[in-house]
């Protein structure tokens, strides 16, 4: 006999009802599972009754049929808000991990950069000339070296030539620079074994011809070269803001442009510094115009210096489009950073002493060697490498010797003229006349005694041409000096200016001017 279930009683039906309401678990039943007895049930309240006929269980208590403990059921609850805090931690972490894979990537594509940005730069400014390559010296460690400056000053229409040459001696050991000019006509053999002015060299055969004709005259060992044009030069002055530079005498010469400087410290634009570098037309002719190319070098060294790092970065693009070199720009930066190191020791301008010749009617300088051995050694004592070519004028008294001149080439009246100039300026004249053969091409100052060398570099100062010797054997004279003036003689070119310049560099004055032409008149005509 089937037992009769009792029916729930009001209370019961109520407490079951608060714990469905107060239960944590939620979820869904739909109607179709709710039992027979559920579809039977009859509850007085009409929203519970609603409630349980669509099978809405709000919660189930931990004594459910989970039979999970309370501890088990907090676990389970956090669990969504612990994934929720892992899964931000992961995702912090992996943007920690991100961040130097992007810097990384941003480092190589920044050094990708720089090197194809250098490449580039390298590329205008290195001559990328094997036979130039082949010629330079690789410098010795501890070792002087030479740097090669060219400029190629001529403007538009003009012809195209070197007009400045410039030999630069770092000795690093010694914090020593030493700057040298040469006159841009001096004559070198290269490698065909031809003989070519330096002014005609890059322009004709190329640098390498250059630095291989140099080395083999001088007797030195190249290291690098640098060649520039006027408008390069001018803008690399400006980039620089200008060069300062002492100006030995009035430069005023219409071939070189409409400029005109004064002597004393300067500060020069780049046109200035340009229309300096090209004037020749000086009263005194001893490689003036060679001393001031290399003061202004020397004043471009001191500006270039002063380029920071970062300057020199941005500025190198600009550069490179205003030279030309065998040195890439991070040789270039080397470089300069050993030349700021000298900026506390030593650095001197002087000019290379050359005399003149002459073939077939052509003019041409010569390199006096002896005097080019002489500055070496000078150098190497720790000396200044020239000696001021005023200071034997200054030094010598003109009257404490006695002088012979004689015409030695086919230029009339060259003797008599030297002799005016000579006896003008207080030197003992005691004869003018002919040398046996008019075979001479330069003009040359003869002295058979040593204590008399300063006294002959004193005539050829005051003649402003010739080249002083150490002859005791082959010239015979009865004077303490003899002079033998060469075709190199310009009657023409020995104007009262020369001799007003000699005047003062002695220390006499100027005198009258006009006295002094007359006098000149007189000797022309004498002469003719």
């Amino acid at each position: 006999m089937p037992i009769k279930r009792r029916p729930p009683s009001s209370s019961q039906i109520n407490r079951t009802s608060q714990q469905v309401r107060n239960a944590s678990v939620t979820n869904r039943i739909t109607t179709n599972r709710i039992t027979s007895t559920s579809k039977r049930r009859q509850i007085s309240n009409t929203r519970k009754t609603r409630a349980v006929r669509q099978g809405e269980i709000s919660h189930v208590l931990p004594d459910s049929s989970s039979r999970e403990s309370r501890r088990e059921y907090e676990s389970r609850m956090a669990r969504p808000q612990y994934f929720e805090r892992e899964s931000i931690n992961r995702r912090k972490q992996s943007m920690h991990a991100l961040i130097p894979i992007i810097l990384g990537a941003l480092l190589v594509a920044a050094i990708i950069f720089g090197f194809v940005y250098l490449k580039v730069l390298d590329s205008r400014v290195m001559y990328n000339d094997d036979a130039l390559d082949a010629v330079l010296a690789e410098p010795a460690s501890g070792e002087p070296y030479y740097l090669l400056l060219a400029g190629d000053f001529a403007k538009d229409g003009e012809a195209s030539e070197t007009d400045a040459v410039v030999l630069v001696r770092i000795d690093e050991a010694a914090n020593r620079a030493d700057v040298i000019g040469i006159p841009s006509n001096t004559r070198i053999s290269v490698s065909d074994g031809s003989n070519v002015l330096l002014k005609d060299v890059i322009s004709s055969s190329g640098p390498a011809e250059m630095v291989y004709g140099l080395q083999n005259l001088l007797g030195i060992d190249i290291a690098h070269v640098m060649t520039t044009d006027a408008d390069g030069f001018v803008e690399l002055v400006d980039m620089l803001d200008g060069v300062t530079v002492v100006v030995e005498d009035n430069v005023v010469d219409q071939d070189a442009g409409d400029i005109i400087l004064s002597p004393g410290r300067q500060h020069l634009t780049g046109e200035e510094a340009l229309y300096l570098c090209r004037a020749n037309d000086y009263a005194s002719t001893d490689n003036v115009r060679e001393r001031m190319v290399s003061a202004v070098a020397i004043g471009l060294y001191h500006d270039a210096c002063n380029l920071g790092t970062l300057k020199y970065a941005v500025s190198m693009d600009r550069m490179s489009k205003l030279f030309k070199s065998d040195m890439g720009t991070r040789e270039m930066r080397s470089l300069l950073k050993d030349l700021k190191d000298l900026r506390k020791g030593e650095l001197y301008a002087a000019s290379i002493q050359t005399y003149t010749a002459s073939e077939e009617g052509s003019m041409y300088e010569t390199v006096d060697l002896d005097n080019w051995s002489e500055m070496l050694e000078r150098i190497d004592a720790g000396e200044e490498p020239q000696v001021d070519p005023l200071a034997a004028i200054k030094a010598v008294d003109p009257a404490s010797f006695t002088v012979t001149v004689n015409n030695g080439g086919e230029v009339v009246g060259a003797a008599t003229q030297a002799g005016e100039i000579l006896t003008d300026q207080g030197f003992k004249v005691e004869s003018i006349g002919n040398a046996n053969m008019a075979v001479y091409d330069e003009t040359l100052v003869v002295y058979q005694d040593m204590d008399l060398a300063d006294s002959a570099e004193a005539v050829v100062t005051t003649l402003g041409i010739g080249r002083a010797i150490y002859d005791p054997v082959y010239y015979a004279f009865n004077t303490d000096v003899l002079v033998v003036v060469g075709n190199d003689w310009d009657v023409d070119s020995r104007t009262i200016a020369e001799a007003e310049a000699a005047k003062a560099i002695s220390g006499e004055g100027s005198g009258d001017v006009d006295a002094a032409q007359d006098e000149t008149t007189q000797t022309q005509e004498t002469q003719e």
